[in-house]
C-alpha cells in the first residue's frame, strides 16, 4: 500500500465518515458519456472529494446467499393456466379457478410456490411476484402459459463479468479509461467487494456483461445483478 493509500485510510478513520451508498442505475455497456456511472464529487465544493469507493458487485441481488427472481405478467389471459418450474418442480396456477384480475393471478402464482416449499419461497410485491430460493443452492426456472398468457422472469444469473472504468485526466480533456487491473473477471453467486482509493477520479463505472444463465434455465429469462457504490467523501 502506497504512502497516498495510507493516508486516505487513515483519514477516513480519523474522520469516521460512513459511506455514501448508491446504485449504479447501467452497466451493461462499456461507459462513454460524461454523465455515466457514479459521480465522485458529491458536493458542490470542490474542496470536497472523494477518498474511496467501497465497490459491491451483487450477482445476487437481494443480498441474500439464496438466488432470486422477479416474476411479471407480459400478457394477462384471465383463462390461462401459469407455471413455473423451479428446479424441476412445477408450481402451476389454473386462473380460471379465480377472477381473472392481476392481482389474483399474481397471488395465485405466488401461492403455488410456497405450497411447493421445495426450492424459494414467494410474495407479491405490487405488480409482481418475487421468489426466493431457501437455500444458496442454485436452482433452474422455467415458466410458461396457455392460451395467450406471458409470463416473464428477470433472475439473479449464474455468474458475470465485470470491468472497472473511471472517469479522469486533466480537466479540459478527461475521458472513460478501463483502471489497471480493472479487468475483475468472472463474479460468481457469492459477489464481489474492494475498497478503492478514488481521490484522482471524477466518475465510477463497473461494466458487467456475460451474464450466464443457470443449467437448466429458460431461454426466456432475462438476467440482471446489482452494482454498488459506497462513497467516502472528505474535505482538503
Amino acid at each position: 500500500m502506497g504512502a497516498f493509500d495510507l493516508a486516505s485510510v487513515a483519514a477516513v478513520a480519523a474522520s469516521g465518515i460512513l459511506p455514501s451508498w448508491e446504485e449504479q442505475s447501467a452497466y451493461d455497456a462499456i461507459p462513454d458519456s460524461a454523465t455515466d456511472g457514479i459521480n465522485l464529487f458529491l458536493s458542490s465544493d470542490p474542496s470536497i472529494y472523494a477518498l474511496s469507493d467501497a465497490l459491491a458487485i451483487n450477482v445476487r441481488k437481494l443480498g441474500s446467499a439464496a438466488r432470486s427472481a422477479v416474476i411479471t405478467i407480459g400478457t394477462l389471459d384471465a383463462t390461462a393456466t401459469y407455471t413455473v418450474t423451479l428446479g424441476g418442480h412445477a408450481c402451476v396456477y389454473d386462473a380460471s379457478m379465480g377472477d381473472g384480475l392481476l392481482a389474483t393471478v399474481l397471488a395465485g402464482i405466488a401461492a403455488a410456490i410456497v405450497s411447493s416449499g421445495v426450492v424459494a419461497t414467494a410474495s407479491v410485491s405490487g405488480s409482481s411476484v418475487v421468489i426466493v430460493g431457501v437455500s444458496a443452492t442454485d436452482y433452474s426456472i422455467t415458466m410458461g402459459a396457455t392460451g395467450s398468457g406471458v409470463i416473464d422472469i428477470d433472475a439473479d444469473p449464474a455468474s458475470c463479468t465485470a470491468a472497472l472504468y473511471v472517469f479522469d485526466g486533466p480537466n479540459a480533456s478527461q475521458t472513460w479509461g478501463l483502471v489497471a487491473g480493472g479487468a475483475i473477471g468472472t463474479v460468481s453467486a457469492q459477489g464481489y467487494r474492494q475498497n478503492l482509493t478514488t481521490a484522482s477520479w471524477t466518475r465510477v463505472y463497473v461494466y458487467c456483461s456475460g451474464l450466464n444463465a443457470v443449467a437448466g434455465d429458460s431461454g426466456s429469462l432475462t438476467y440482471s445483478v446489482a452494482v454498488w457504490h459506497g462513497v467516502c467523501e472528505t474535505g482538503t
